[in-house]
């Protein structure tokens, strides 16, 4: 008995859809979860930047010095230890 084209196609379609049902409740992709620890606060403390004190630049009560505009924009690292 000759199958057509017609029929092999339907048949695998069938055949896939079988296979893909078999798989519908594996997880694709892990769920993601929440850091259940709690992060600490990392204390940092900026003393200068380029050799001029950032007392210079900004003071205690949060004005900027103008003098030193050009330094408002201060790059920061930050690492663990």
């Amino acid at each position: 008995m000759k199958i057509d084209a017609y029929t092999k196609i339907i048949l695998t379609i069938i055949a896939a859809a079988l296979v893909g049902h078999l798989f519908k409740d594996a997880p694709i992709v892990s769920t993601a979860h929440a850091q259940e620890t709690v992060a600490q606060i990392q204390k940092v403390d900026l003393v200068s930047v380029n050799g001029i004190a950032i007392s210079d630049v900004i003071s205690d009560s949060g004005n900027i010095n103008q003098t030193n505009a050009n330094l408002i924009a201060i790059p920061v690292r930050v690492w663990n230890e």
